[in-house]
């Protein structure tokens, strides 16, 4: 009897030191996946799927749907990692387990952000804020805590808040130092952000440190062919192309782009970078290739970001029909209410792409001529002024040929811009008459006084915003007054009539554009 209890005891000793074991190697296995997803994202999947296929709680099964939506966005499989994180957030939702709820928020709070949903980005960063507090793990609360500063300094660099975002990004730095071995992808990535900022503000000394030092991570943890890494080298291109130095530059691309997991945004901005370095090296065939790689790929990721913000806005019209349903009772009305304003935004947010997508063809056909060096003209054919028989202007061929000349010379500076500028202004400027420079202008130009005017003030202010970054971030009203417009509605009226689109939008693509 006595031998029988001994062996049992045994048996059970035995039994749960395997399941202990059992669970420490999946939770080993997670953990280890983290670091490994930007290398090999394939194996992250085939992992996470095991995971989930193997989990024994709702934790563990949240952390397979984590690790599974991670290494989707690295595959820019968008819509199906925002489906698994809604999942991995049902899931551990309610659990005590504040760490993995926090970065399952933060993840969300990210995608949402990309897809310009700024106002629930925030909500889900807060929350993740308010759950990390709970948080008693050291290391895994500066993980969290990075990763939130991380977050904001992306919100802050997008609105050009540079000296407040490199101060956050710094904040992450320090955070995340006393763990800095056990993390090599976090502290990568805080210093290719610290690096991007420096850039931004022309310190290309403190970018070019920066960026080395998140290469020498990268090495020391064999991560070199990891999306991380492809960060750091798109970095170094940037700071070599700053410094001229072209085929250091070259060489930096492409072997960003050698990197097999680098994301769809990140090889976009590759690829123009890379076409411009060819642009200037006068190597056509390879600026064309490269431009058209870029141009194609964008118009793919603006397709898939409508696609994943209407992914975003069905899973937060089921989370709050779940919430419904558990309290229809009192909220029948309200949910009614809620669903009724979220199927709205869904159609309103339809009809904003529609007219968005169709804005942004129009805006990257005018860059389109913009770089072939064409003048933009107003896109409505200017009716010739009919000019009676009795009334026709006879102008001396070598007066035509001499006001012509100086018209041509006029066009080369800026005195176009000039507020005051009229009719009788440019006569006097041409030594000519109003009658003589209207004929010529009609006749050679194809349209009238103001037409020519208005035409090359907004050719002029684009060519300012598109070479100089500065004005990217001053007020409609005084692009308006640095071209020469009396008011911020004239602007607007003639700069659409222009181009297709107003200022604003076009402000707002071209800074699309230029990231």
């Amino acid at each position: 009897m006595k031998r029988s209890a001994i062996l049992f005891l045994i048996l059970l000793l035995h039994s749960l030191v395997s399941v202990g074991q059992d669970i420490f190697d999946r939770e080993e296995l997670f953990l280890k996946n983290l670091n490994s997803l930007y290398q090999d994202p394939d194996q992250s999947i085939r992992v996470a799927n095991f995971l989930l296929s193997n989990a024994k709680n709702e934790i563990e099964k949240s952390r397979a749907l984590y690790l599974l939506a991670e290494s989707e966005k690295l595959k820019g499989e968008h819509s199906r990692s925002i489906k698994n994180l809604y999942l991995a957030k049902q899931a551990i939702y309610g659990e005590s387990n504040p760490y993995l709820v926090s970065l399952i928020l933060i993840s969300i709070s990210e995608r949402c952000r990309i897809s310009g949903m700024d106002d629930i980005s925030k909500n889900y960063l807060k929350e993740a804020e308010i759950i990390s507090r709970n948080i008693t793990s050291q290391q895994q609360l500066s993980v969290v805590n990075c990763k939130i500063l991380l977050e904001q300094t992306e919100r802050l660099v997008a609105s050009k808040q540079l000296e407040e975002a490199l101060q956050t990004s710094i904040k992450a730095e320090k955070v995340i130092k006393p763990f800095e071995a056990l993390l090599p992808v976090i502290t990568a990535t805080v210093k290719n952000e610290i690096g991007n900022i420096y850039l931004e503000t022309d310190n290309i000394s403190k970018a070019t440190d920066y960026y080395q030092r998140a290469l020498s991570v990268v090495k020391k943890s064999d991560l070199e062919n990891s999306s991380v890494a492809a960060v750091s080298l798109f970095g170094m291109g940037k700071v070599s192309s700053a410094t001229k130095n072209l085929q250091l530059a070259e060489d930096y691309y492409k072997r960003a782009l050698a990197i097999s997991t680098v994301e769809e945004e990140q090889t976009v901005q590759i690829t123009k970078e890379l076409s411009e370095v060819y642009k200037t090296m006068d190597s056509l065939s390879e600026y064309r290739k490269y431009y058209s790689q870029s141009s194609e790929l964008s118009s793919s990721i603006s397709a898939s970001e409508r696609k994943v913000r209407n992914t975003i806005l069905s899973q937060i019209e089921k989370e709050q029909a779940q919430q419904i349903e558990s309290k229809k009772g009192i909220y029948f009305i309200l949910g009614g209410v809620l669903i009724a304003l979220v199927l709205l935004s869904g159609v309103l947010y339809y009809f904003y792409n529609k007219r968005l997508d169709k804005e942004y063809a129009r805006f990257k056909e005018v860059i389109s001529k913009i770089e072939r060096e064409e003048k933009l003209q107003t896109e409505e054919a200017v009716e010739k002024e009919i000019v009676p028989a009795h009334k026709k202007i006879v102008i001396p061929e070598s007066t035509e040929r001499a006001i012509l000349e100086r018209l041509e010379d006029f066009e080369q500076t800026t005195k176009f811009i000039d507020a005051n500028m009229s009719l009788q202004l440019l006569a006097k400027q041409m030594k000519t008459n109003t009658k003589y420079i209207s004929e010529i202008i009609r006749k050679y130009k194809n349209k009238n006084f103001n037409t020519y005017i208005n035409e090359l003030r907004v050719n002029y202010i684009i060519h300012l915003m598109k070479t100089d970054k500065k004005y990217l971030a001053y007020k409609v009203s005084y692009l308006a007054e640095s071209c020469g417009f009396s008011s911020h509605s004239a602007f607007t009226v003639v700069f659409k009539s222009i181009t297709g689109i107003t200022p604003k939008q076009f402000i707002t693509f071209l800074k699309k554009s230029s990231k």
